[in-house]
């Protein structure tokens, strides 16, 4: 039997993982472990990417991004505002399309809004929305825009 590639396997896992939560992201209803395992996965699939030779700023910034979605639909505002202020830091940095940056401005609306600091949401949510209109993919705009009139 020969070697086994570990950089496949790390790709599958980074994308399995972040499917499985996703899929809990969705639930309208979790059970607290729902919400743990939904977190869990979510952190894994960002170490998996990490190990991923080549990992891109764009994966990075995805797997923040759904970091920031999850703890934050989990209720837990402090680790949703670390990770979307993460997620913006690398979008902006890496100078990714404004459908990554923008989206990086959802999370940070969203866990602004869950922190209760309605006026950084607002300016995050503007921000975000601002970014969206330039998308010129008129699916990803709508998506970021139907997603942004979610954070309230």
């Amino acid at each position: 039997m020969g070697k086994p590639d570990v950089q496949k396997i790390h790709k599958y896992f980074a994308s399995d993982c972040f499917n499985r939560c996703w899929g809990l992201i969705d639930k309208a209803e979790r059970t607290e472990e729902e919400n743990e395992e939904m977190c869990r996965l979510s952190e894994v699939s960002l170490w998996h990417w990490l190990q991923v030779e080549g990992h891109t700023q764009e994966n990075l910034s995805i797997s923040y991004w759904q970091l920031g979605r999850a703890y934050a639909v989990a209720g837990k505002g402090e680790e949703a505002l670390d990770y979307a202020g993460r997620c913006v830091k690398i979008s902006e940095e890496a100078g990714l399309e404004p459908f990554y940056v923008g989206y990086a401005f959802e999370a940070l609306a969203r866990a602004h809004m869950l922190n209760g600091d309605k006026a950084a949401a607002e300016k995050a949510k503007k921000k975000a929305t601002d970014l969206a209109e330039s998308v010129e993919d008129k699916e990803s705009r709508n998506l970021i825009l139907a997603d942004l009139e979610t954070v309230s």
